[in-house]
């Protein structure tokens, strides 16, 4: 099959025809008949995928911004006459067959993958994807023969990594023979144990990406009737949407072995060969600079009820799971219309409103998965590969804000990320790594909308085949909440690390979740999300602390323990030890110098510090000479530094060597060896009580 013409538009009625055309082939809601002059209510992604089929298709590159808003056919056809075409905008996948064989990049979130598998914060298992499929009156060589056929169609079900970091499909791999069991003729409690040891086995999969295959097919035959299969399957190569793309081939293929017709002419390199050129683009350099002038404040991800685990073997997810019936689903689109939001949105806002309420902080950050199709060849659908693709969304939910406001927010967020999302969250996500410690990095908390991918075989489900357990994971995820359009029905799946969360809180949390969604279906705006009485009853518990208030500020206990126990160690780090008779006389010594310079309560002098040993003494000898402390991280950009002690009214720094001070401002350095900080003694108390500034975050 050839690649898309692009061929510029000659005036608005062709273009309306043209613009027609590309609409119906991204979204079936609207045929080749919608109103010139209708709104078009367009999902996000559907916004995106509409936009890569009219630049491809006339070679052009529309703002993103037009497809929302009060966007119809009449104003895109407007545009593409006023916008005109540069013939180089956008790839014109041409595919390379000579190529196909080649070593060849792998994508960012690819590398994402591999580098989490490899053992470090959450990681030691790869992107995997687990699901039982069910097949009724299937013949079990014929299933395993039609899955053969795929892979010799589809290049990336023979690919794998090579020793540099790359990819690579190989020509050819041997006949792949699956794992069989007949459970036909077991008593009853027998075959239920054998298929809960192969889904225990196959859930928790990890592959060697250097070696073929990335996946394990297993069947059972339960009955004459039904025979079960066993997928697992490493997401490196393939996403959520070539599964699917890959169950409907397959199906199609037991029931019809002439159904498919020719393979796609382009492949998952020729795609990169068209991502490679797209970067190359002014585009991706001013979606860059967007997201660096954003990266010092977006927020981390929601701070939630998480404990470290120390894994000596991969963590293991656990799936929740619930499936709505069509018509409360059919509620759901009817809310987001009206309140001019996308169901995606819509779902995305209830997650973010029942995050809130677990969450330390109103204002985080999700990740968010895309499925990253964009139309430069008319095969693009019909591939297997790995078209994922991320983005940071700040979610700011201060202020109470009912769930229409925080939709209406967070869609609003989302489009302005979208427009720029050719710098990818992954990119961001090594920005900010970079600038930081990594913490403000990590992003676990993850929303992926499956809403708009392709589900082919929704009127065979329940006829022939059905779909049964399943379950993901991702390395340096905790939580994934998943959302898919599923025949007529709309699937709500939790996938998560169960040890990092305290025993309770995530059913509570899905209950919620489910709950909130169902308002949202049946009225017109929910009442706001509460945590279940039992922990409201532990949390007043752990902060019930009325009695007696001591009658000396918090530091001032530093001195008596270092009366008692002089030897005693008060910091360990890695790099130095200190005694609290060391830190005492340290930070007296920093509280001497900042008398001399000036500190007096209420007044903020800044710890300009990166994280070490040095803080301690630091802020301890802040407070002695009686000022207020503002802790600052010495890795952020100097411009972020220079605004925050501006802000704060600095005038002193207490730093570590080496360490950035704003012009203006008095550094004052904690050395590694003491120096003078003992010479004067103990510093006298300052004039401040329980009623002054101790610190300003």
């Amino acid at each position: 099959m050839s690649e898309l013409s692009a061929v510029p538009i000659p005036d608005q009625d062709e273009g309306l025809t043209r613009l027609r055309d590309l609409l119906a082939g991204v979204n079936s809601d609207y045929d080749r008949q919608v109103d010139p002059q209708e709104p078009l209510i367009l999902d996000s992604l559907d916004a995106v995928r509409f936009k890569s089929a009219i630049d491809t298709a006339c070679t052009t590159d529309l703002p993103l911004e037009i497809f929302f808003g009060h966007c119809t056919l009449e104003t895109l056809a407007s545009a593409l006459l006023n916008h005109g075409t540069d013939g180089g905008a956008v790839p014109q996948l041409v595919p390379a067959p000579g190529r196909d064989h080649e070593p060849f990049e792998l994508t960012d979130v690819q590398q994402a993958y591999w580098l989490g598998s490899r053992g470090f914060d959450l990681g030691g298992r790869s992107a995997h994807f687990y699901v039982e499929v069910d097949l009724f009156a299937a013949d079990r060589a014929r299933v395993e023969e039609a899955f053969n056929t795929l892979i010799g169609r589809h290049g990336m079900l023979r690919a794998t990594l090579l020793p540099d970091g790359r990819q690579q499909v190989a020509r050819e791999v041997p006949y792949y023979r699956f794992r069989h069991g007949d459970l036909s003729g077991l008593p009853e409690a027998d075959g239920r144990c054998r298929l809960e040891e192969t889904r225990e086995e196959m859930a928790a999969q990890v592959f060697d990406p250097h070696t073929w295959p990335l996946y394990d097919i297993r069947t059972h035959q339960l009955d004459p009737g039904r025979l079960r299969l066993h997928i697992s399957v490493d997401l490196l190569f393939v996403d959520a949407g070539s599964i699917q793309v890959l169950l409907a081939e397959w199906i199609r293929l037991i029931l019809d072995a002439d159904s498919l017709g020719a393979a796609p002419a382009a492949t998952f390199r020729d795609y990169l060969d068209g991502v490679a050129a797209y970067r190359a683009q002014p585009g991706h350099e001013q979606a860059r600079a967007y997201w660096l002038d954003r990266v010092d404040t977006l927020p981390p991800a929601p701070e939630l009820p998480v404990r470290a685990v120390a894994h000596a073997q991969a963590p293991a997810f656990v799936r929740r799971e619930r499936r709505l019936p069509g018509r409360v689903w059919r509620q759901i689109r009817d809310r987001a219309n009206a309140l001019g939001v996308t169901p995606s949105v819509l779902l995305c806002a209830a997650y973010a409103q029942v995050l809130r309420t677990w969450s330390r902080s109103s204002r985080f950050t999700l990740n968010l998965t895309l499925a990253d199709r964009p139309r430069w060849h008319a095969d693009i659908d019909r591939l297997i590969g790995d078209f994922t693709s991320t983005i940071l969304l700040e979610c700011d939910l201060g202020g109470a804000l009912d769930l229409a406001t925080a939709a209406t927010r967070i869609q609003g967020q989302l489009r302005r990320d979208l427009a720029h999302a050719r710098f990818s969250g992954v990119e961001v996500q090594r920005e900010l790594a970079r600038r930081g410690d990594g913490t403000q990095a990590r992003m676990p908390v993850v929303f992926t909308s499956l809403l708009r991918e392709q589900d082919s075989l929704g009127a065979l489900e329940g006829m022939v085949f059905e779909t049964g357990y399943a379950v993901s994971q991702t390395p340096q995820v905790y939580l994934d909440n998943q959302v898919v359009a599923r025949g007529s029905d709309l699937l709500i799946s939790w996938d998560a690390v169960e040890e990092v969360f305290p025993e309770g809180v995530l059913d509570d949390m899905f209950t919620a979740y489910v709950d909130l969604v169902g308002r949202v279906a049946e009225q017109e705006e929910p009442a706001p999300v509460g945590l279940p009485e039992r922990q409201l009853a532990v949390r007043r518990a752990v902060n019930d602390t009325a009695g007696p208030q001591p009658g000396e500020l918090l530091h001032a206990a530093i001195g008596r323990q270092a009366a008692a126990h002089p030897d005693a160690p008060a910091v360990i780090s890695a790099d130095a030890t200190l005694t609290y008779g060391e830190l005492d006389r340290r930070a007296d010594g920093i509280a001497h110098r900042l008398r001399e310079l000036g500190a007096q309560p209420n007044t903020l002098v800044a710890v300009l510090m990166h994280k070490g040993w040095e803080q301690v003494p630091a802020v301890l000898g802040v407070l002695r000479a009686g000022a207020a402390y503002l802790p600052v991280d010495a890795g952020l950009p100097r411009e972020r530094v220079d605004q925050l002690l501006e802000a704060g009214g600095v005038s002193v720094a207490v730093t570590q060597p080496g360490t950035y001070v704003p012009q203006g401002v008095t550094g004052l350095t904690v050395e590694r060896e003491q120096g003078r900080d003992a010479a004067d003694g103990p510093v006298p108390a300052a004039a401040t009580g329980p009623d002054d500034l101790a610190y300003v975050i």
